[in-house]
C-alpha cells in the first residue's frame, strides 16, 4: 500500500472515528491517566490509532503500522546508531525490518500520558528494538568514553595504524592524562567493534584478526538465522486487508481478540464447522501471500 493511500485511509478512519466525541469523552473519565484528545492533531490521530489498536481494531493497527514505517526508515538512515551498524555490513532493510518491531511495541506499551506525544515513544521504542537485537546477538556496544578517547587521540596521531607504537602511546597518555591501556584498548574497541584483544611479539596490543574474523562470522550467522524467524509484519497486515469482510472478522476475532471459533459461530449465527472453514481459508490466502513473496525474493 503506497503512503498517499494509507494517508487517505487514516484520514477516513478518523472522519468516522471523531463523530463520536461522546466515546471519547467516555473513554478519557473512565481511564484518567488517558489523553486522546489533544491539541496536536497529528498526535491526535496517532494516539486514536493506537488506542484502537490495543483494543482489537484490526484496521487502526494496521494503519498506524504502515502509516510509521516511512519514520522507521528516516531513523534508520539520519541516526548514528544506525549508521554504525550498516557500518558493520548489516543490511538497510533488515533495519528497517527490525525497527517494525518498536512500532507494534508502541501499540501495547504506550500509556497515553499528556506529557508525552506518540511520536516522542515511538522513536525511542524502534531505536531500542534494534540496539535490543543486537546486543543479543554478540555486538558489543562502544561506550561513549570509548569514542572520546578515540576522538582525542586521533587528533594527535594516526590512529588508523594497524599498530601503536609504545612511544606514541605514551606521549598520548602523558598529554591527555589517561592510561595507555585505557588509550589502546578505547582506540581497538572503536577500530574493531569488539573486545578481541592480544599482545604480539614486540609488545603492542592489537586485535586478533582471525578471532574477529570467526566472531564476526558466527555473529552474522546467528543474526541471519533470528531474521529469517522473525514474522513479516508489514505483508501479513497486507495480506489481511486483501480479504473478504467474513475472512477479516473471523480473523480479527480469533487471533486478536482471542475468541474461541464457538463463540465466533455464535456472534454471527453461523455453525462453528463453517467458521472453521472460512479461518482456514483466510489462512491460506495470507500463508500464499507471504510463500509467493518470499520466492520472489529468493529469485530476485
Amino acid at each position: 500500500m503506497k503512503v498517499g493511500d494509507v494517508k487517505v485511509q487514516i484520514d477516513q478512519y478518523m472522519k468516522e472515528f471523531d463523530l463520536d466525541h461522546d466515546l471519547i469523552e467516555s473513554i478519557e473519565k473512565n481511564n484518567e491517566e488517558v489523553y486522546l484528545d489533544v491539541e496536536d492533531q497529528n498526535d491526535h490521530t496517532d494516539r486514536i490509532l493506537v488506542w484502537n489498536s490495543s483494543h482489537g481494531d484490526i484496521l487502526a493497527r494496521e494503519l498506524f503500522i504502515l502509516d510509521k514505517l516511512e519514520y522507521v526508515e528516516k531513523i534508520v538512515k539520519s541516526d548514528s546508531d544506525m549508521i554504525g551498524y550498516k557500518h558493520k555490513g548489516l543490511e538497510e532493510d533488515d533495519l528497517i525490518q527490525t525497527g517494525v518491531i518498536g512500532v507494534i511495541e508502541t501499540i501495547d506499551r504506550y500509556d497515553f500520558r499528556k506529557s508525552v506525544k506518540v511520536r516522542t515513544f515511538l522513536a525511542s521504542r524502534i531505536r531500542f528494538a534494534i540496539k535490543n537485537a543486537y546486543r543479543k546477538y554478540g555486538y558489543v556496544s562502544i561506550s561513549r568514553e570509548a569514542n572520546s578517547v578515540y576522538n582525542k587521540c586521533s587528533k594527535l596521531y594516526d590512529v588508523s595504524n594497524e599498530k601503536i607504537p609504545i612511544e606514541a602511546l605514551k606521549c598520548l597518555s602523558d598529554k591527555y592524562d589517561i592510561e595507555a591501556k585505557k588509550i589502546t584498548e578505547s582506540i581497538l574497541a572503536v577500530k574493531t567493534g569488539n573486545s578481541v584483544l592480544h599482545y604480539d611479539t614486540e609488545g603492542y596490543i592489537e586485535a586478533d584478526n582471525k578471532t574477529l574474523g570467526k566472531h564476526c562470522n558466527k555473529v552474522v550467522s546467528q543474526y541471519q538465522n533470528k531474521m529469517g524467524e522473525i514474522f513479516d509484519y508489514r505483508l501479513a497486515l497486507d495480506a489481511i486487508s486483501n480479504l473478504n469482510i467474513k475472512e477479516k472478522y473471523i480473523i480479527t476475532k480469533i487471533f486478536i481478540e482471542d475468541k474461541t471459533q464457538r463463540e465466533v459461530a455464535k456472534e454471527l449465527s453461523y455453525s462453528v464447522n463453517t467458521v472453521g472453514k472460512i479461518k482456514k481459508r483466510a489462512l491460506n490466502k495470507i500463508k500464499i501471500k507471504i510463500v509467493d513473496y518470499s520466492e520472489y525474493n529468493e529469485i530476485e
